[in-house]
């Protein structure tokens, strides 16, 4: 939203959720179901996927994609190096309040695919295969500076 005028100017206007300002306030990063990608056998939706974008919608695009999870919770490191997400099986993230596997992935191996996801590769094929940092079951991720005394 333009702050001087309250103009409205949506990111993306289809099944987003979750987004977080990066340390520089000009970009975000949010979940994302695109519109055209094939339905699952899980719940016949799709899978939502982690994008990030200008604060004005352009230039998105995929951040982390893995069929047979939705990327829902997630937050950019202080230096805006780093994302830390959720990777839940459930669709709407923990229904039943048990947390979600998260994991940390560097911004620049973005876009990354996880796992074999044959239908984000046919939409997505640029992979940087990048390495994800595997970490317990959480509920909203954070990152938290250390305090040192």
């Amino acid at each position: 939203m333009n702050a001087s005028t309250g103009e409205l100017n949506p990111v993306h206007t289809y099944q987003n959720c979750t987004p977080h300002w990066f340390p520089d306030s000009a970009r975000l990063v949010f979940s994302y179901r695109p519109v055209a990608q094939e339905k699952n056998a899980n719940n016949g939706l799709g899978w939502s996927y982690l994008y990030m974008s200008d604060g004005d919608g352009k230039n998105a695009g995929l951040v982390y994609g893995e069929d047979g999870v939705h990327i829902y919770g997630n937050m950019v490191s202080p230096d805006g190096r780093y994302v830390v997400f959720t990777r839940s099986v459930l669709e709407d993230g923990d229904p039943h309040h048990m947390g979600s596997p998260m994991a940390v992935m560097r911004l620049r191996d973005a876009p990354t695919i996880g796992g074999a996801s044959p239908a984000l590769r046919k939409s997505e094929p640029q992979d940087k295969r990048g390495v994800l940092l595997p970490l317990p079951k959480g509920w909203k991720p954070h990152w938290g500076l250390p305090k040192f005394s």
